[in-house]
């Protein structure tokens, strides 16, 4: 009876055959599995967004019919990647009601390793307090730029923006944009009476830098505070000037806020 040796056409793999094989598909599958996960991870966002856009369309068509919110989230509606859909903008006075957000795919600002500021609105607090707003807006400036990748437009004489943004109205909708990035900030803040409708703030201003080329950056470059009588101005290099308008130290060719030399 013949023997069927390893040079048959029909002999199997040897160990190292199997081995090279097994470290291919390794490569193949470390080169392919993170494109895959971003490209499910894609189709996740996209799909939790429609989900939001028909939330919001829903909770419109029910306020035309009844004059009054529902805020209902249907449960046909689930993020596909376990995200917690939450009413951002739920006051219908409000001129971006209705808004919902999602805890994983979209939010004005993340719960996640949250920050609580040191903001007083009080003369005696307030050289601490200049800082923690300059911290604050940095950060913020960053979470902002990752979801709107776009600057509000600031003061041309001086690159700024002014506190009380939100209280603009009418139907300029660069106004409403505005409104958006301060009213977004004070949410992201999260700190009771710091906002545009606090009377105790005379003016609050912050500043930005400016590139080679005179656009505005989203680099800070300072922040101004007054309180009643009592003023204070950080700049990004870490002073803080007591008690003068930071009119003193706005470089007129350049159009920005210049530290003292």
């Amino acid at each position: 009876m013949h023997r069927q040796s390893r040079n048959d056409a029909t002999a199997g793999f040897t160990l190292v055959e199997l081995m090279v094989v097994i470290a291919l598909i390794g490569v193949i599958l470390s080169i392919a599995m993170p494109k895959l996960v971003v490209y499910l991870e894609q189709g996740h966002k996209a799909k939790c967004l429609s989900n939001r856009y028909h939330i919001e369309q829903d909770e419109r068509t029910h306020y035309l019919h009844n004059n009054n919110p529902s805020l209902i989230i249907d449960s046909r509606y689930q993020c596909p990647s376990g995200g917690v859909y939450v009413w951002l903008v739920s006051d219908p006075s409000s001129p971006e009601y209705p808004r919902i957000g999602c805890s994983l795919h979209y939010a004005p600002t993340s719960d996640q390793g949250k920050k609580d500021y040191a903001i007083v609105l009080s003369a005696n607090a307030l050289s601490n307090t200049i800082k923690e707003i300059y911290t604050s807006f940095d950060d913020y400036l960053t979470d902002w730029m990752a979801r709107e990748n776009k600057m509000p437009i600031v003061n041309n004489t001086n690159g700024s923006l002014s506190w009380n943004a939100p209280l603009y109205e009418g139907a300029d909708k660069t106004n409403l944009f505005q409104a958006k990035f301060w009213n977004e900030y004070y949410q992201f803040v999260d700190k009771d009476g710091f906002n545009a409708t606090n009377k105790q703030i005379s003016d609050f201003k912050i500043f930005f830098k400016r590139d080679d080329n005179g656009k505005i950056t989203s680099d800070l470059a300072g922040v101004y505070l007054q309180i009643g009588g009592e003023r204070r101005l950080f700049f990004s290099n870490g002073t803080t000037i007591v008690n003068q308008h930071y009119v003193n130290y706005v470089d007129a060719t350049a159009r920005e806020l210049k530290p003292p030399r």
